[in-house]
C-alpha cells in the first residue's frame, strides 16, 4: 500500500493537535462544579493538603462564609489563591 503520509508525520500532527482540541472542547463544556463548597470539598477542589489549607483560611487569605460550617465560593477561592501564591512567591 502506498501511503501519502508517513506514520511519524501523522503521529507528530496528532501530538500537536490533540491538546488544542482538548482545550477547545473543555472551553465549550459547561462548568458543572458546585459554586459553593464546604471545607472538605475545598480541599478536594484545590488539592492543597488539609493542614496547609486550614492555615491559609485562618490567615484570612480565602474568604469564608459562616463560622462552624463554613462555605467557600469557588470564584473567590480561585482569585484568592492566585493572589496568595503570587504574594508568597514575591
Amino acid at each position: 500500500m502506498n501511503e501519502i503520509f508517513s506514520e511519524a508525520f501523522l503521529d507528530t500532527i496528532v501530538e500537536r493537535l490533540a491538546p488544542r482540541v482538548a482545550e477547545e472542547i473543555a472551553a465549550q463544556m459547561p462548568d458543572t462544579r458546585p459554586v459553593w463548597m464546604n471545607f472538605r470539598e475545598l480541599v478536594e477542589y484545590t488539592r492543597i493538603p488539609e493542614g496547609t489549607l486550614r492555615k491559609i483560611v485562618a490567615k484570612g487569605a480565602i474568604p469564608k462564609y459562616g463560622k462552624r460550617n463554613s462555605r467557600f465560593h469557588r470564584e473567590e477561592v480561585d482569585l484568592a489563591l492566585r493572589s496568595y501564591f503570587q504574594s508568597e512567591a514575591a
